[in-house]
């Protein structure tokens, strides 16, 4: 967040006050590697000395200069230098001159982090009467969230539409298949049916002579097939029948039902979510901290006269 609102970038020049642990220093050193530079300011020798050691062995000492200094009474020391400024102080207010002075002549952002509002308020007057202007506070919260993963039902929404249709294809050819059978069947018994008919005529026909021929000795040689064509023909009707009863599966209502049935016996599916819950109490203190600008044409403009304005 402060990189970006100061607009940081390799090759910036940055002033920081209150060096600390030098957890801000490594951030912003990242950042303007490798040609800028960062000036950080600590009020407490040994902190310096610290910090100072800690870069060397970090290897980024050539782009750090660590100085002890209490710049609220005595400023940075440094004129018109720096793109940006941070300040981590219990009275930034005092160092506000002090940084519009090392600020370039084109002007730069300035942040100040403070744990209270009074401190803001404070910063802000002080802001607005050296010239900085676009003054913005942001609040700075640490939020505990209780972090879970919890098992949900997946809603069925009906089948695929691409399943849908795949599966119409299917029966559509199922269905075509089997009329083709059936009617293949048909083509091959009828011709055994109508000679089966033929010789039933043969045999009830009698001799004009009066003579009583036996029925046996009047059947033709292929009586055997005769029988044969004559069971066929039973087979033949009742296969020609049965159509009718096999394709009830495939009728729009039964297929519903079919679908419905499936639907309701399918499991439910289940999908893990990873949840957030914000705790009703969270330890931890509130923070401010305050951005604001100054442009070229306020860079050069004294106290008193910005008053005026």
């Amino acid at each position: 967040m402060v990189i970006l609102q100061l607009a940081l970038k390799p090759g910036s020049v940055v002033i920081e006050s209150g060096t600390g642990s030098g957890s801000m220093s490594h951030c912003l050193i990242r950042t303007i590697a490798p040609s800028g530079h960062l000036h950080t300011f600590e009020f407490h020798s040994e902190r310096a000395d610290m910090a100072r050691k800690e870069f060397d062995n970090h290897k980024i000492g050539n782009l750090v200069t660590v100085r002890c200094r209490d710049v609220c009474k005595e400023g940075f020391g440094l004129s018109q230098v720096a793109d940006a400024v941070f300040l981590d102080l219990p009275a930034p207010w005092d160092a506000i001159k002090s940084s519009k002075e090392a600020l370039k002549t084109e002007g730069g952002r300035i942040c100040s982090f403070s744990p209270c509002i009074e401190q803001v308020q404070k910063t802000c007057d002080a802001l607005r009467s050296c010239g900085f202007r676009d003054i913005k506070v942001m609040e700075c919260l640490s939020r505990t969230f209780e972090v879970k993963t919890v098992p949900l039902q997946v809603p069925y929404l009906g089948p695929d539409v691409s399943e849908v249709s795949k599966q119409m294809s299917r029966d559509s050819s199922s269905r075509k298949r089997k009329l083709e059978a059936e009617s293949e069947s048909c083509d091959k018994t009828s011709p055994s049916v109508q000679d089966n008919q033929g010789n039933a005529d043969a045999i009830a026909i009698q001799p004009s002579s009066g003579e009583n021929i036996s029925s046996e000795e009047k059947l033709p040689n292929n009586s055997e097939d005769l029988k044969c064509g004559i069971s066929n023909s039973d087979n033949t009707k009742t296969s020609t029948s049965s159509p009718r009863k096999q394709f009830t599966d495939t009728d729009p209502a039964t297929g519903l039902v079919r679908n419905l049935r499936a639907v309701m016996s399918q499991k439910a599916n289940k999908t893990n979510i990873l949840t957030g819950k914000p705790l009703k109490e969270m330890a931890g203190h509130t923070g401010y901290l305050t951005f604001a600008t100054l442009y070229a044409q306020y860079a050069n403009v004294d106290e008193k006269s910005d008053e005026g304005k």
